[in-house]
């Protein structure tokens, strides 16, 4: 759910922006040909290159595998100390792989590629069937177990919808996402946020889905198929269709408020979210319907009180609840609240949807005379959002902050 237009206003008018010069440099260097005597007659001549026959095979030069480091961090959401027993497991295209244990102090580490993968633990019964055959994480290679890798096989590691997650008896795990695609080396992924099962009362999907008479569910389908063509006209109209089936269809009350919401018909797409709350209370996405309707009216209290809500009942999957929880809470004034939500954000987005954070805190940290941690939020603005309409006035203001008389010389307040 992408913040609509206002609020993205409201977040860019929070700052005022500056250019920072970009400079790239290259070196080049350069190699001689040695000095070959044209009459091939004095000692030391260069040989001619040998001729390869058109019979004669050519040989691949081997050259060792490619491998990739993996590490990262698990925590717990409320911050307490992480039980011990945690492991790690991968999910990527379908198959699933415990691939490292979680240290006591909530560390891990593996490495996949080369021959072969290692892992820190034993695969159990859960993990997947093929546990042991060529990685998951590598596209295009299909050599056997033990065959070298040739020059031109090397893989590059592709990871993009590979997602890696804790598990922890008892425990709900956030999930990061991985990017690629990688060349060897190591790669830090971040933290993993963990909290106990009674914690996280929320669902992705309602449940009133699976109770919905199949003409609802037919309706809905055929919804999603016009809404996907453009054609909300077509898509209203199968909407409350399948509303009318099964009045307490939660799913279809919420597509049905964004359709309203994207026509700006905000008094209908109120009444649809909170016919979709009223339908099932645990289904998370109408809330954040409801706290988007806020935010772009600038009801900021409002907008708070509803994430913060929606936040108490799944603390783990929704970033965009803590950007919106973070945006109303900048906006009432209340700063610390509004960074511990940013940051959330950040640790929760591993695709970067939402880089309009990244402002929020250059906001937040410059208020709070952090001036090298607003920087460094500007600078992943812009890589995050290298396109953005407002990179030009970014760049303006990180220039400003980045001026020797502009930096802060004392030691900043740890971040949380």
């Amino acid at each position: 759910m992408a913040p609509s237009w206002l609020m993205r206003k409201t977040v860019i008018g929070m700052v005022a922006f500056v250019l920072l010069p970009w400079v790239f440099g290259q070196q080049t260097g350069q190699t001689g040909n040695p000095k070959v005597n044209p009459d091939n007659t004095t000692p030391g001549k260069v040989p001619p290159p040998a001729v390869r026959t058109p019979s004669e095979p050519q040989r691949p030069e081997l050259q060792m595998p490619r491998i990739l480091y993996l590490s990262g961090t698990v925590v717990q959401e409320d911050g307490s100390p992480l039980p011990m027993g945690a492991v790690i497991e991968s999910s990527c295209n379908g198959r699933k792989k415990t691939v490292a244990s979680v240290d006591p102090t909530g560390h891990f580490n593996f490495q996949t590629g080369g021959i072969n993968d290692f892992s820190s633990v034993m695969p159990d019964a859960s993990d997947d069937p093929s546990f042991g055959l060529p990685n998951p994480f590598e596209n295009g290679d299909q050599r056997l177990p033990g065959q070298p890798a040739a020059a031109n096989m090397t893989p590059v590691f592709s990871m993009t919808g590979c997602e890696l997650r804790a598990r922890l008896a008892g425990y709900r795990s956030s999930a990061v996402i991985l990017q690629g695609p990688y060349d060897m080396g190591q790669v830090d992924v971040g933290t993993i946020l963990v909290s106990p099962i009674e914690r996280v009362a929320g669902t992705l999907l309602s449940v009133t889905t699976l109770r919905a008479p199949k003409a609802a569910q037919k309706a809905l389908e055929r919804a999603q198929k016009a809404l996907k063509k453009g054609n909300l006209t077509e898509g209203e109209k199968s909407l409350n269709a399948a509303v009318t089936i099964y009045p307490n269809y939660a799913a279809a009350w919420f597509v049905l408020g964004r359709v309203y919401q994207q026509q700006q018909r905000n008094d209908e797409a109120r009444k649809a979210y909170e016919a979709a709350v009223a339908a099932d209370d645990k289904y998370v996405s109408s809330y954040l319907g409801l706290a988007q309707l806020a935010g772009s009216e600038h009801k900021w209290q409002e907008a708070a009180e509803i994430t913060d809500r929606a936040l108490a009942l799944d603390p783990l999957d929704f970033p965009e609840g803590y950007f919106y929880n973070s945006m109303a809470y900048y906006n009432l004034n209340k700063l610390d609240e509004a960074e511990r939500s940013a940051w959330k954000t950040q640790r929760l987005d591993g695709l970067h949807r939402y880089p309009l954070v990244h402002l929020m805190l250059a906001n937040i940290l410059e208020k709070k005379q952090d001036r090298a941690g607003a920087i460094e939020q500007l600078q992943k603005y812009l890589k995050f959002a290298p396109k953005a309409a407002d990179t030009e006035q970014v760049r303006t203001r990180l220039e400003e902050l980045q001026k020797p008389s502009k930096l802060l010389v004392d030691k900043q307040p740890p971040r949380p």
